[in-house]
């Protein structure tokens, strides 16, 4: 199934007119976006990359911003994109960029560890602040996107799996906060197959593709949740029962990994 049958199987109604999200540039982002811009609805991106290196049909100075979500400017520097771009709204703001590192948390520098909450964790929180009155304007939608390790223990990823508990419970309390005004949403994908593992640190024979979820599948499952009313939504079946597994068995869980 391609992007066009993506389009034909989601209910126009449901469809958000003007869409904002940051990590567009790879992965998950970029198949998001690629998809959501089929469908008809206005893709509003950012990225680390500089224009120049990126898909000139796809993006442009209308559509794009780089900016790196490490430095602390880069929040009031989107604020300035959308009012010189005239977004008056943003109907649903995806918080998808991410990074990760794979390796003993001894091994990990401060300034690694620094930069993976900036990224994972403050830069989602800060941006939900920056951007909330587009997305009040447009009574829209904020979109979390976490992972199924949330809620598991990840040797070798802790930092990385501490910002998305920790952004999961920072969702969960702004759901309550902001009802009735802006939808909080939250989805969990598993192991994608994305260029993450490799930034991560991950040697390329230690990645294990096979096992992994194709991109633009789980892209396409993603906007299909996006369209529902679900507070949570996991990626997979067997995600599901993971997630499910290490929310409500813990003990037995953290044995496994052990």
């Amino acid at each position: 199934m391609g992007m066009t049958d993506t389009s034909s199987t989601l209910r126009s109604s449901r469809l958000p007119h003007t869409v904002f999200i940051t990590g567009a540039t790879d992965g998950l982002g970029l198949s998001i976006a690629r998809q959501l811009h089929e469908t008809g609805s206005r893709v509003v991106m950012t990225g680390r990359k500089p224009l120049e290196q990126l898909d000139q049909s796809f993006f442009n100075k209308q559509n794009y911003h780089t900016a790196d979500l490490v430095d602390s400017s880069s929040g009031l520097a989107l604020q300035r994109f959308l009012k010189h771009s005239d977004i008056k709204r943003i109907d649903w703001l995806i918080l998808n960029a991410a990074t990760g590192y794979a390796g003993p948390f001894a091994g990990q520098t401060c300034e690694c560890i620094t930069d993976l909450i900036r990224v994972n964790l403050l830069s989602p929180i800060e941006l939900t602040h920056r951007l909330l009155p587009w997305v009040k304007h447009g009574r829209g939608k904020i979109i979390f996107i976490s992972s199924v390790v949330s809620a598991l223990p990840c040797p070798e990823y802790a930092v990385y799996a501490a910002t998305k508990s920790a952004l999961d419970g920072f969702a969960r309390s702004l759901r309550i906060e902001m009802e009735g005004k802006v939808r909080i949403q939250v989805i969990h994908p598993g192991a994608t197959q994305t260029g993450i593992h490799r930034k991560s640190g991950l040697k390329p024979e230690a990645i294990r593709w096979d096992r992994f979820a194709p991109v633009e599948s789980v892209a396409r499952k993603i906007i299909r949740n996006m369209t529902t009313n679900r507070k949570e939504c996991t990626i997979g079946f067997m995600n599901g029962l993971l997630r499910f597994a290490g929310k409500h068995l813990p003990c037995i869980v953290d044995r496994v990994f052990s």
